[in-house]
């Protein structure tokens, strides 16, 4: 499931900020370019499921 597999990595990116002080800003930039993975991703399967 890539949603969960997702959420699992966001997670493990904000925990990694608190123990660690990771900076914040490459969580988000991680998020942005995981919803838009997964924006792509639906647009392609609704394309494909749609022309079968």
């Amino acid at each position: 499931m890539p949603g969960f597999f997702i959420a699992a990595l966001s997670a493990a990116c904000m925990i990694s900020f608190f123990l660690l002080g990771f900076p914040k800003i490459y969580c988000a930039i991680y998020g942005i370019f995981a919803g838009n993975f997964i924006y792509l991703f639906k647009a392609a399967y609704n394309y494909y499921s749609e022309r079968e």
